[in-house]
């Protein structure tokens, strides 16, 4: 019953199930199952935008899967799978890619065409975020090949997001208009969650051409999404491009009342990279105003924290395999 309700991306009811379904598997030393449940707790958390939980479930899923004596290709497959997404959650984004490609070399996921596809998608968001666009271009593509397939609209808007994203850091502004509006236009069909990521996407890409009153409406439309759903992460992240929308206008006291707002959601969730990125963006938005002093506060802030650097607007394909 968890299990169907992840995939129904209702983890806040799925996580009692898997807390029962786990003390009974670790009455009965079933360390197999031990691991699926750990494996599909971090899913749940990584639904909720809990990254401070879903990583330790995750890596005490793959301990506990180490521990059997026989594992099943399938269910090292599912658990390295839910372990790139952590780390994804927690931008440890070389790690992603890693634990991703590991998943798929475990063999059974190619026989699970959805699984590929979002892990298709997961490393190509993170080659992404490290900055190798060539690689996270194929993947992404080979990603919404396969949703386009199967007809899964809800990752193939997550994916059309990523791919639009990626296209906007690449300086593609034309092509990736044409991918950030259809994966908005899949959203509004089809009610998929992270619709938030996809208008923060949308601000970045009007920010980028300059179009300053779109980007603020994006933005905005990101932050009302975010805040009827509760998604802390997505608060933060459209909280972040409003200040940078309004630090391009020349209206400072609103870029530090925004970035105030977003490093307290993130500091309230742990957030541990999606902080540090913020820390950061704001450092060089003050050493630009010349507030040195500020700046170099934020900067050892951001030192402070264990996570590591990637833009904090990206969309994550489900985690659930």
């Amino acid at each position: 019953v968890a299990f169907a309700l992840l995939r129904l991306s209702k983890a806040i009811r799925a996580r009692p199930l898997l807390a029962a379904a786990r003390s009974h598997f670790e009455r009965t030393g079933d360390q197999l199952m031990i691991a699926e449940c750990l494996a599909s707790e971090s899913s749940a958390a990584y639904l909720l935008q809990q990254p401070q939980a879903a990583l330790p479930l995750a890596e005490a899923a793959l301990a506990t899967l180490r521990k059997a004596d026989v594992v099943p290709p399938l269910t090292e497959s599912r658990i390295l799978f839910v372990m790139a997404a952590a780390h994804g959650l927690d931008q440890n984004w070389q790690e992603a890619a890693n634990y991703y490609q590991q998943s798929i070399d475990a063999g059974e996921v190619v026989r699970d065409l959805r699984r590929l596809s979002i892990s298709y998608s997961g490393i190509a968001l993170a080659y992404q975020e490290l900055g190798q666009y060539v690689q996270a271009a194929r993947f992404s593509r080979q990603a919404l090949a396969i949703h386009e397939t199967l007809n899964d609209t809800m990752n193939l808007a997550r994916s059309e997001n990523n791919l639009g994203l990626l296209l906007v850091r690449a300086g593609d502004y034309k092509s990736s208009r044409v991918h950030l509006y259809r994966a908005l236009k899949l959203a509004d069909e089809t009610g998929v969650d992270g619709k938030s990521y996809i208008l923060t996407s949308i601000a970045e890409l009007e920010l980028a051409e300059s179009r300053f009153d779109e980007a603020e409406e994006a933005a905005r439309a990101a932050l009302a999404v975010a805040t009827s759903g509760s998604e802390q992460l997505g608060i933060a992240g459209a909280h972040l491009w409003l200040g940078r929308v309004a630090e391009a206008r020349g209206r400072p006291e609103v870029t530090d009342y925004e970035f105030a707002a977003a490093i307290e959601t993130l500091e309230s969730i742990a957030a541990r990279g999606q902080l540090r990125d913020a820390h950061t963006v704001y450092a060089d938005i003050l050493e630009q105003r010349g507030d040195l002093g500020t700046s170099i506060l934020h900067l050892k802030a951001a030192l402070a924290t264990t996570g590591r650097s990637g833009m904090p607007v990206a969309m994550s394909s489900s985690a659930i395999a």
